[in-house]
């Protein structure tokens, strides 16, 4: 069942990732891409598409 307070689209959204099938961890704490283990963010900031390495606990300031 979806949960409308948690969606994270909104409008004039330049980048869209699509993840499924959480962690268990991630699924715990509310915050995507959050196992210890989960490179996403290291990625992102490697890839030059954010300005500094962001936490799991800071995904929605990626808005």
């Amino acid at each position: 069942m979806s949960r409308p307070e948690l969606d994270r689209i909104r409008h004039g959204l330049d980048l869209l990732f699509i993840g499924y099938n959480p962690s268990l961890y991630s699924a715990q704490v509310m915050h995507h891409y959050a196992g210890k283990n989960n490179r996403f963010y290291r990625i992102l900031y490697e890839a030059g598409i954010t300005e500094r390495q962001f936490s799991p606990f800071e995904d929605r300031d990626l808005l």
